[in-house]
């Protein structure tokens, strides 16, 4: 056997050697080469489809009703929030996930939310209530509509607004205010499912209605 035999079977012999430690060679989380490797490829994927997701939730996202309001005030299916305004107060309802809590807050008046914008304001005429009796149909309102009660198609802003004005005044908000809703529970498939979660009541300038009751008897 010539030495350059000895030399290339000496570094087969090495190659299969390390093969062989290799297989059997676990990292400092006790897995093996190739569980490694299937680890990271599942942990690839992972983040593929979470990169997926995020893309589909930001696409989502970008179909705000804020975006869509200016098109749907000229045919008529625009989606609003809406107050009552009594006063120097503006009364609006919202969501929220605390149990029993109201849903109904106070801000300054014509105060935009977020990133809304701010339409029109519309005189829904004058109440016979005296401030007491004003004052109890609001708190008895707040009771009755509670943060997770709150509903896109069933139970918005805008069947707060429509609630508050009749017993105050007797009459309905224009009906086009909330016509998106009204087509919605006829035809929820094409409502995206990220406006249905209730909007958070966390907004700048707003207090809740106990906060506006501590004022009021001070």
């Amino acid at each position: 056997m010539t030495r350059g035999n000895q030399r290339e079977q000496a570094r087969l012999k090495n190659l299969k050697k390390k093969e062989k430690e290799n297989k059997g060679k676990s990292n400092h989380n006790g897995m093996s080469v190739n569980q490694k490797k299937e680890s990271d490829a599942a942990i690839m994927r992972a983040k593929q489809e979470a990169a997926l997701a995020k893309k589909q939730a930001e696409a989502a996202a970008g179909l705000k009703p804020s975006l869509l309001t200016h098109f749907g005030y000229v045919v008529g299916i625009g989606v609003y929030h809406t107050g009552i305004e009594i006063g120097m107060r503006e009364y609006c309802f919202a969501g929220h996930d605390y149990e029993n809590a109201t849903g109904v807050f106070v801000i300054q008046p014509k105060f935009t939310p977020n990133d809304l914008i701010f339409k029109r304001s519309i005189h829904m005429g004058y109440t016979k209530l005296s401030q007491e009796e004003i004052d109890k149909v609001i708190k008895e309102i707040s009771n009755e509509y509670i943060g997770p009660s709150y509903s896109l198609l069933t139970r918005n802003c805008n069947h707060f607004s429509e609630d508050l004005c009749k017993r105050l005044t007797g009459r309905s908000i224009p009906g086009w205010i909330n016509r998106a809703a009204k087509l919605g529970t006829i035809f929820p498939c094409v409502i995206p499912t990220i406006w249905v979660d209730p909007p958070e009541t966390t907004i700048g300038n707003s207090v809740t209605l106990s906060k506006v009751e501590e004022k009021d008897t001070l």
